[in-house]
């Protein structure tokens, strides 16, 4: 009985009184997919909680606000969920082949390498140790996060980029192929993420919106003065409350594409990339953005560029639209800097 008063005491103290970044020890329970909680200690002391469960009750600690009782989960285990609750900043990037890295990748080996695709890249150009995990669900994200937890700005970078990915597709419209996020965004209402950290969403679309929508037989206007439907009323807005449907707290960062040198098409895409850049800027507070990540200022990727810029195979494949693994982390690079990843 004193052996278990004495454990109560402890863990009441590391609740009450411990500062051991945000596993429950500071500040409470956990919420994940809908009423289930989790508490996260310390692999060793979820060890010792382990070998002698009749000493530690659930009930004794603050998770009783849940429907169910709290389970469980030491750091480590945590860890295969993309999230163990130490790192301070959480970054989801959605978005296309150009933020998953694969297309190309066999006869550009170097890309078959996932350290080389552009997601991976956003962090690995820091110099930080870190921890890389591909994911052979299409649904679920691949991530790399920094190792050391206990730096200011430790981040874990989750990649929901997929090949043909674009915003929204039109009703009645039957697309050539890709699919659209807003169709299936809820897999990603699944993640966790646990109290006090910081969470933020970068969108890099718009190249196979507008791409996809000429194949099929309708224009995409950048501007939404030009019309309907575009860019801004028709993609990005219903993208930006989908995101805030899963967090109300996240912040929005939107990315303009980058320069495309697609087949007869490269003139119309890279006007509706520069007008979607233009409408934008002046407007990013108006839409809830925290901040817009121009490319346009990127000189290797400018849009208003592209009859240099995608054809320059330093930077771009064949194909003119794909990049290659110097491209990644060239444009890599330049975000890094722009969403202040270390």
């Amino acid at each position: 009985m004193a052996e278990t008063t004495n454990m109560r005491f402890f863990l009441r103290r590391c609740f009450d009184k411990l500062q051991w970044k945000r596993s429950v020890l500071s500040p409470g329970p956990i919420m994940a997919r809908g009423s289930e909680r989790w508490i996260v200690l310390t692999d060793a002391l979820y060890d010792l909680l382990d070998a002698a469960p009749s000493v530690f009750d659930p009930g004794d600690t603050r998770a009783q606000t849940a429907p169910t009782s709290p389970a469980l989960v030491a750091t480590s285990d945590a860890v295969s969920n993309a999230n163990d609750g130490l790192l301070n900043v959480i970054w989801d990037i959605r978005g296309t082949s150009l933020v998953n890295g694969v297309a190309g990748s066999s006869t550009f080996t170097e890309l078959q390498n996932p350290l080389n695709r552009y997601w991976a890249q956003l962090l690995a150009q820091g110099g930080n140790p870190y921890i890389l995990q591909e994911d052979a669900d299409p649904f679920a994200p691949d991530f790399i996060r920094m190792a050391a937890w206990w730096q200011k700005k430790s981040c874990l970078i989750r990649n929901w980029g997929r090949d043909g990915q674009r915003m929204w597709s039109k009703p009645g419209v039957s697309y050539q192929n890709g699919e659209a996020w807003l169709d299936h965004y809820q897999a990603a209402g699944g993640s966790i993420y646990f109290p006090g950290q910081e969470h933020n969403v970068f969108l890099d679309f718009g190249t196979n919106d507008v791409t996809h929508a000429m194949q099929a037989g309708f224009t995409l206007h950048g501007d939404p003065s030009k019309g309907r439907p575009n860019l801004i009323e028709d993609c990005l807005i219903p993208t930006i409350a989908a995101e805030r449907s899963l967090d109300p707290n996240v912040n929005i960062y939107v990315g303009t594409p980058i320069a495309r040198g697609f087949a007869s098409l490269q003139p119309q895409n890279n006007q509706t990339f520069i007008d979607y850049g233009d409408w934008l800027l002046p407007r990013v507070s108006t839409l809830g953005i925290k901040k817009l990540v121009d490319r346009r200022n990127y000189p290797e990727f400018d849009p208003r560029q592209f009859a240099t810029n995608a054809y320059d195979t330093t930077f771009f494949q064949p194909d003119r639209v794909h990049l290659t693994a110097t491209g990644y982390a060239k444009l890599a690079n330049y975000d890094r800097f722009e969403l202040d990843i270390p």
